[in-house]
């Protein structure tokens, strides 16, 4: 029906209009079905009411005279006349037409019939020559230009059936056969806020009353009332779905989880599950020379005990109930599974003081002597082998295991013992411990002065674990001790047996040495499921396909950072980024992989293809050369498999030897193909493990690759691959047999940054635990974080994407991207492009931390950059171009200045090195960096600081380079240097070409 408005001025129009005689317009138009004995029959009538008279050709034709359209169409709707006609009123007339009115879609109705005056033909009438009487002319209305055509629209509860049924009507205004309602389908206003289970019970019966009148029980425990509460109550559920997947569908509303991953992941965000702890154990045996397997340890931070160290000791049995009896404690294993040689040697090693000549280790140092301590009836043997040996042989030759027996790539932890200060064990600095890994080893040192021809064993270690605190290694001369402190720790000194080597030693080493993380293994069955179950008898094409996902059964999963190079310092073992933790879960088919490997190899070991691949082949290798050999062979190889696997691994041998000889990361195109040769073996023999990845998008089809997805709850959910990403795991027919193995780890978050000595504890998963007598950490655990939140999500995730730099465009990017990857070994980077003719170049000139720069830092840096270099551009690394100028200094000195020491204090000041405070000389590389250049009221101003009252005046008489010779520099003040240039002022007398200082000196004596 139409809706006119309601203004004052339109109902006096309308007024108006009703009671003109020679006037008529449309009032509105009423939509009432009626329906046949079949459907052919069914006819639908359109009711038009008027304003006013309508005129008798409208009423006798109406079919003919109107005209009904759709808005935006020209084509008109066929008309008619129903039969029999219904009664109407004298302002009505009632229409049928062909077909259906769409619903929501606007029609109009005009009069088609020309418009009639009324007026007879005077003209007609004058040419008849017999004059006839003249009726009284009958007056036509006209239809009125302001209601002369109607638009109505047909709404989805067609209103129209109610309106015919109005009983405020006349009686007879409307057929009852044309428009009759249905009661069944008498609409009821539905409340369409009804979202939870009271509201929908409320609706239902709201509707029972209007369908079922005489129905009024509202008993509970009625049959209808019950049926009643089960419907509203499964609308709560399907309301609370509805509403819970459009919360999910946004990253702004989200509040599961899984949810919050998948969204952030659409932009490359990751989201972070927290990461492990890793912490330095120190291990104290007991005999000679202990075999220990990693993989059979664990680590308890439990209380201190009053009970002998020997006695605490765990196994696997007892472990649950200590964990149960002190929830807080935390467990830590072993990151790799290689069996190693501890010693009793290392339990504690001296560092020698060369007769009190080398009283500190000063900070950054980066080498040590240590005592090479033996029993008296070896020390004969020494005093011979290091007379006729150069360290280079006496490396290779066979030492007793009471000796040092330290190898490149062990772990050393410097502590300090005795505080310097106050000769007080007590007030020992516990911050003054510090982990180094050993780069080079060198036997055959030997210091004659001491008593019985010391040997001693020379350890460097990289500049990564430099030393950042002094470490005072006998009494400094300032410090003054009480008496009782000197005869103690003398005392101390004779039960070690060291008096006759040393004085008594500040600070000692730590060996046996083994890099724990937080977490403890647990193997389980894993029971794999279907997503969802697909009705019986319906066809997939109507439902999406389900997915096999499965569940661990201990929350809390373990992840961790993968293990950085085998040779790596001792710092870099310890450094996390949460973003790159991986899940600590390997799974398995039964009957299909080989179960050995998950007691062999640790889960870190597992997800490293390449560590894990030198390790098989060292094993497979072993074997094939048993089996050819003619020899007898044992009956337990170290590493069983079948024919097939020797017959893989004999083809593979060939390609995991260049492997080997290319250890160390390399740019060469066979390199490169050595590489991917690598990963399609390793891909090959661990066919059947399955290992997690962030997702399945880069996933073959047949790759064992799984998700893991963690809940609110720190559940552990698994999700398959599915349609080409990924293998998708078959479902065995019994649902109640466990189709996998799995292989993980619980513990995780900032828990286990546990502090220093807090690990006590040791056990094993064996009944014969090895011959060790106690452990401890010396070093705080680190590197544990908590989850990301999902405000923290929410936050970040959307700017992921724009602050994440991924492709370089400018020099500013190519700058950016070498000081996030390798930050940590270089101190700047400067980025230029130059023109060759045919190609962009990209010049990116490194400035090196230190002096010397990382191997093969320079060919990592060019193949990380040509995987972000714009197309178009050529990459070229180059080290920073090293300017070093000619200086002359004036130096005016007062009559009690000594020239030598003068002269000495400015050598060390304008050099390279590190001073003996701990400072940076003004030349150290790490001061300075691309175009800073020298100015010289800064080196007027370092000399005179530094030597205060010795001397009067500094000039500076000569700067310059030494390749274009004196400018303007000394009347600008400032040498100047190119983008890509640094400074290089070693000031050593041994290397001249690499700067040195000039000084005059003026006064003094």
């Amino acid at each position: 029906m139409i809706e006119v408005s309601t203004s004052d001025a339109l109902h006096e129009r309308r007024k108006l209009l009703r009671k003109s005689p020679d006037s008529f317009g449309f009032d509105y138009v009423k939509y009432c079905p009626r329906e046949g004995s079949d459907s052919q029959n069914r006819s639908k009538l359109l009711r038009v009411v008027f304003l006013g008279h309508i005129p008798q050709w409208l009423k006798d034709n109406p079919d003919k005279s109107l005209l009904l359209t759709r808005v935006g169409s020209s084509k008109p709707i066929k008309l008619g006349v129903p039969e029999p006609l219904p009664r109407l009123a004298a302002n009505e007339v009632v229409i049928t037409f062909e077909g259906d009115l769409s619903i929501n879609c606007t029609y109009q109705m005009t009069v088609k019939a020309p418009l009639r005056t009324g007026i007879p033909d005077i003209q007609q009438q004058a040419a008849v020559a017999k004059p006839i009487e003249t009726p009284t002319p009958t007056i036509t209305p006209t239809i009125d230009p302001f209601f002369c055509t109607t638009t109505f629209r047909l709404e989805h509860h067609e209103p129209a059936q109610a309106d015919c049924n109005d009983t405020s009507s006349k009686a007879g205004d409307c057929d009852s056969r044309a428009c009759r309602p249905d009661s069944s389908n008498t609409p009821v206003d539905i409340n369409y806020l009804a979202k939870d289970y009271a509201t929908f019970r409320q609706v239902i019966l709201d509707r029972l009353s209007v369908t079922l009148p005489d129905w009024q029980e509202r008993c509970p425990a009625d049959i209808g009332i019950m049926l009643v509460e089960i419907l509203a109550y499964a609308a709560d559920h399907l309301s609370y779905y509805q509403d819970a997947v459009a919360t999910e569908a946004y990253l702004g509303t989200a509040r599961l989880r899984t949810s919050l991953r998948r969204h952030a992941r659409l932009v490359d965000y990751r989201v972070s599950e927290g990461c492990n702890a890793r912490a330095w154990v120190h291990l104290d045996v007991g005999s000679s020379k202990v075999e220990i397997n990693p993989q059979d340890l664990f680590f308890v931070t439990l209380p201190r005990s009053n009970r002998n160290q020997a006695e605490q000791r765990l196994l696997a049995r007892l472990l649950n109930d200590a964990l149960a009896r002190n929830p807080g404690c935390q467990v830590f294993e072993p990151v790799v599974s290689k069996s190693f040689q501890f010693y009793h040697s290392h339990n504690s090693i001296t560092v020698h003081d060369w007769s009190g000549a080398t009283r500190c280790l000063e900070c950054g140092a980066t080498s040590a002597y240590l005592v090479n301590r033996c029993p008296e009836n070896a020390k004969d043997q020494v005093q011979q082998k290091t007379s006729i040996a150069t360290p280079d042989k006496l490396r290779d030759q066979p030492c007793p295991d009471d000796w040092l027996q330290l190898r490149v790539g062990d772990v050393l932890v410097l502590e300090e013992l005795v505080s310097p200060w106050t000769g007080s064990r007590a007030d020992a600095d516990p911050t003054h411990r510090h982990p180094v890994r050993i780069t080079r080893v060198e036997y055959g040192h030997v210091d004659r002065l001491a008593a019985g021809s010391l040997p001693l064993v020379k350890v460097d270690w990289s500049r990564e674990d430099a030393l950042p605190f002094p470490l005072w290694i006998t009494k400094p001369p300032q410090a003054q001790w009480p008496d009782d402190a000197d005869q103690a720790l003398a005392k101390q000194a004779a039960k070690a047996d060291t008096t006759e080597f040393q004085s008594p030693g500040l600070v000692h080493c730590l060996g046996n040495m083994l890099l724990v993380d937080h977490g403890r293994k647990i193997r389980d069955q894993v029971n794999l499921e279907l997503s969802w179950q697909v009705p019986a008898g319906v066809g997939m094409q109507h439902y999406p396909q389900p997915r096999v996902v499965g569940e661990l059964a201990v929350p809390n999963l373990t992840f961790a950072c993968p293990l950085p190079p085998s040779r790596a310092s001792a710092a870099a073992q310890l450094k996390s980024n949460a973003k790159q933790a991986v899940p600590q879960v390997v799974l398995h088919q039964k009957q299909l992989a080989p179960a050995s490997l998950l007691d062999l190899y640790s889960i870190h070991e597992l997800q490293d293809a390449t560590r894990l691949a030198k390790r098989l082949f060292k094993q497979a290798l072993a074997q094939v050369n048993l089996e050819e050999a003619d020899g007898d062979a044992p009956e337990q190889p170290t590493c069983s498999l079948t024919a097939s696997e020797v017959h893989f691994w004999r083809g593979a041998i060939r390609v995991l030897v260049l492997l080997q000889k290319c250890e160390e990361f390399s740019t060469s195109r066979e390199s490169m193909l050595n590489v991917s040769k690598l990963r399609n073996a390793v891909r090959l023999a661990l066919k059947n493990l399955w290992m997690a990845v962030p997702d399945l998008l880069d996933s073959d089809s047949d790759d064992a690759r799984f998700v893991v997805e963690m809940s609110d709850e720190r559940m552990a959910h698994l999700r398959f691959g599915q349609r080409g990403f990924g293998r998708e795991p078959e479902l065995l027919k019994n649902p109640n047999a466990s189709e996998m193995v799995s292989l993980y780890r619980v513990g995780n978050g900032s828990i286990g940054n546990v502090a220093a000595e807090s690990i006590q504890w040791f056990g094993s998963y064996r009944e014969a635990p090895p011959d060790i007598v106690s452990v401890r950490n010396p070093l705080s655990a680190r590197g544990g974080t908590d989850p990301e939140s999902a405000k923290e999500v929410r936050l970040f995730a959307p700017q992921a994407i724009r602050s994440e730099m991924r492709r370089a465009i400018i020099p500013a990017d190519y700058d950016q991207i070498v000081m996030r990857e390798f930050g940590n070994d270089l101190q700047a980077v400067r980025t230029t492009f130059r023109w060759t003719g045919h190609e962009m170049a990209v010049m990116v000139a490194l400035d090196p931390l230190g002096n010397c720069l990382q191997p093969n830092l320079t060919e990592r840096i060019t193949w990380s950059l040509n995987r972000v270099k714009r197309i178009g551009h050529s990459v070229r690394v180059v080290l920073a171009r090293r300017v070093v100028p000619a200086l002359k200094l004036r130096v005016v000195l007062p009559a009690h200045a000594l020239r030598s020491q003068v002269e000495q204090s400015l050598n060390e000041l304008f050099s390279s090195r590190i001073l003996k405070d701990g400072k940076l000389g003004h030349f150290h590389p790490d001061r300075s960096t691309f175009g800073d250049g020298i100015h010289i009221s800064e080196l007027v101003s370092a000399a005179c600081q530094h030597l205060g009252k010795r001397v009067l005046s500094v000039e500076v008489l000569t700067l310059h380079r030494p390749d274009l010779g004196a400018s303007q520099e000394l009347e600008d003040g400032l040498l100047r240097l190119r983008p890509q240039e640094i400074v290089r002022f070693d000031n050593n007398p041994r290397l001249p070409r690499f700067g040195k200082l000039e000084i005059e000196m003026v006064g003094g004596h």
